[in-house]
């Protein structure tokens, strides 16, 4: 068993890189998506009336907001 890539033969390695570049585009299009819903956070919070904030303030995902 490989404990450093180092260790990793060509053909572990090719795996590895290939999976490591997946991993990479999810995360990717992870950060994304949560940039995308904190945006939508933030306009809601800042559109909405302060007089309304409590009534949206128990909720915890944005979705329940609307």
């Amino acid at each position: 068993m490989a404990i450093l890539i180092a260790q990793l033969n060509q053909h572990q390695l090719t795996a590895y890189n290939q999976l490591y570049a997946e991993y990479k585009d999810n995360l990717r299009i992870h950060q994304r998506r949560e940039q995308a819903i904190n945006d939508i956070s933030n306009y809601i919070v800042y559109t909405t009336l302060v007089a309304h904030l409590p009534l949206i303030d128990g909720f915890k995902i944005v979705y329940k907001w609307l």
